[in-house]
């Protein structure tokens, strides 16, 4: 009775998954090799390039679809990102008994480029902004992990999206 129990609750669930129309999709683990050319900085950020570096390994090696690679030989396709644009602006400030509050919107755009075989296969602008709430004691080093961590999520499902619609 129990066996027939727990027969008709997993089937249950299942109907009720397959029919809910739930919006998840599962994505092919490493389909794509992706190389990742040495990004170039624009900017007057300095270090930005070597932190958004390292938060796009990061967000390729933890997510599924692509599989990443350390040499364009290997690679099907590799990506070349030129940022562009960092710009800072302060949207208030505010005086408090502790300390001065400020909160900023970081704003970046750089070019990305999708070679294959050594070919220019698309090319965009990526646009991605960031507020930020900072203080007398802000941490610049913080503030660059968090938009090069949001920007690197950014890439991630642009190539994505690029992929799907192939």
């Amino acid at each position: 009775m129990v066996r027939f129990l727990l027969k008709r609750l997993v089937l249950s669930i299942s109907i009720i998954l397959l029919i809910s129309g739930c919006s998840y999709k599962f994505v092919k683990g490493g389909d794509v090799s992706v190389f990742i050319i040495p990004i170039q900085n624009s900017t007057l950020m300095p270090q930005l390039d070597i932190s958004l570096t390292e938060e796009i390994k990061n967000i390729f090696n933890k997510n599924p679809g692509f599989n990443l690679v350390y040499s364009k030989e290997q690679a099907d396709i590799s990506i070349n990102i030129d940022v562009k644009k960092l710009v800072r602006r302060p949207l208030f400030y505010s005086k408090g008994d502790i300390s001065e509050v400020v909160s900023g919107r970081f704003s970046v755009e750089a070019e990305a480029t999708i070679y294959k075989r050594g070919e220019e296969v698309s090319k965009d602008t990526i646009k991605e902004s960031l507020a930020f709430p900072l203080s007398v004691i802000y941490k610049e080093e913080d503030m660059l992990k968090n938009i090069s961590e949001k920007f690197a999520k950014r890439i991630y499902f642009w190539l994505l999206d690029k992929y799907e619609n192939e």
